[in-house]
């Protein structure tokens, strides 16, 4: 700048800081203002570690609002100096609700499977459900799949193969090679990660689509001894293997990528389609026994008490016929859903909005006070006659064209379709904090970090 304009002068740290901070200042209003408004709000946690070493935990609110539109906002990235006990982590989750005032408000909080935040969330007051991410809960049933003595060796086999590929240079190279003799895309091969069973999944398919390369380089004695071949060798039946894995594997990839932005009330439709067209059509192997898991883990046979993400399945028109659930379930569930929506009494503005419409035929056609207690049951049977919409159509958009229609099932359609399927986002903020948190900033103190994020992940309100 002193080249370019010697007569501007930069603004120090310090500047940038207190205008940050007023920018900051500026989206906690606006969130706060739309929270305010809002009677139903739903949370995802997670906690992560940055370079530095310092854990963080992440807040999300979720909601539909007025005009029928999904919402996500991060309320709070705060450090966590302290162990990650389940007492600590419910004092965080405490004062993050405390500070933006919807303590009373909180539908679900969604979050890993961990024991400390499962139990951490239990021991909050005024949170009506502990909801486990659906994206953790299909890793851990695939990984009880890939557990089988003989896919777990062939697993292991093609690991190996990538690391010597990725650590041996000539090796690398002569793949290269063999790959654009045949005509074959210069891809490099994926390695498997422990934490995200998909890893395994890409892994196989590039190593099924790179068989003949492979196999090439290692049956050249130039590039790879005999010691190395030993280790490295997969037998035509371990191809087999790995071959049969990618379509039963495929459809819950696919699973995951879609829960990863929709409504809790996709949860259970997905799994019980998964589980019925892609994995029980075989009676023996890996299908079933992720077939198993799957149903076990997502409790798909439960007959015990209702979840929070069967009550959503109802409310989503794409669903309503609760084609996923058990026959006597379906009953429970729009018992439960009916004995809710009459104990919901009108709010204030859909009171004063009756007030406000009334006319001489209102006064003379005026129901009795009391109507309002069996038109509950009246709204669930009218729901229920209403057709079940096609799955790629938007339950937001229908339920704001028959909100009229359906007044008390609204306000709970509202509060079960605002939970998220998963803590993506959570995982979203912390890629975002992770690229602040570079290793050219890794000594960023925690306040400044928060702030960045926190401006960041709510930047599109600044356009508002």
């Amino acid at each position: 700048m002193k080249e370019i304009e010697p007569r501007y002068k930069c603004p120090c740290s310090q500047t940038i800081l207190r205008h940050l901070r007023v920018i900051e200042d500026e989206l906690k209003s606006k969130i706060q203002r739309t929270l305010d408004l809002c009677e139903f709000i739903a949370l995802d946690t997670d906690c992560w570690t940055s370079r530095s070493q310092e854990g963080y935990m992440n807040v999300n609110a979720h909601i539909v609002n007025n005009v029928w539109e999904p919402q996500i906002f991060t309320l709070s990235i705060q450090e966590l100096s302290e162990r990650h006990t389940a007492e600590n982590l419910s004092d965080s989750l405490q004062i993050v609700a405390a500070e933006w005032q919807i303590n009373t408000k909180i539908v679900s909080i969604v979050h890993d499977n961990a024991s400390n935040i499962v139990v951490a969330v239990d021991n909050m007051m005024n949170v009506e459900s502990n909801s486990s991410c659906a994206a953790h809960t299909i890793n851990l049933a695939v990984r009880d799949a890939l557990k089988q003595d003989d896919i777990f060796t062939v697993l292991t086999k093609g690991s190996k193969i990538v690391s010597h590929f990725h650590h041996y240079v000539i090796a690398s190279q002569a793949l290269a090679k063999k790959q654009e003799q045949l005509g074959l895309p210069q891809l490099k091969l994926i390695q498997s990660v422990r934490t995200r069973w998909n890893s395994d999944l890409h892994m196989i398919e590039r190593l099924v689509e790179n068989r003949g390369a492979i196999m090439a380089v290692l049956a050249d004695r130039t590039v790879t001894t005999h010691l190395q071949v030993k280790n490295l060798e997969v037998t035509e039946h371990e191809w087999r293997i790995l071959e049969n894995l990618i379509p039963v594997l495929k459809p819950l990839e696919f699973s995951t990528a879609v829960l990863s932005g929709a409504p809790a009330s996709m949860v259970r439709p997905i799994i019980r389609t998964v589980i019925v067209n892609h994995l029980s059509s075989k009676t023996e192997g890996v299908s079933k026994t992720l077939a198993e898991a799957s149903s076990t883990r997502f409790q798909m046979k439960s007959q015990g008490d209702i979840s929070i993400y069967q009550k959503a399945s109802f409310l989503d028109p794409r669903h309503k016929d609760l084609e996923a659930e058990p026959i006597l379930q379906q009953a429970a569930i729009r018992k439960l859903i009916e004995l809710e929506a009459t104990s919901l009494a009108p709010t204030e503005s859909e009171s004063n909005a009756q007030t406000s419409s009334n006319s001489v035929l209102d006064f003379l056609f005026k129901k009795p006070e009391h109507a309002h207690l069996s038109s509950a049951a009246q709204q669930v049977q009218l729901y229920l006659c209403e057709p079940q919409i096609d799955i790629n159509m938007d339950p937001f958009q229908w339920w704001k064209s028959h909100e009229k229609k359906f007044p008390q099932l609204t306000r709970l359609a509202k509060k079960y379709l605002c939970i998220p399927a998963t803590s993506v986002a959570s995982e979203r903020t912390f890629s975002t904090a992770g690229n602040i948190v570079s290793p050219q900033r890794s000594c960023l103190a925690s306040e400044n970090v928060s702030t960045n994020v926190f401006i960041f992940q709510n930047k599109f309100l600044l356009q508002q």
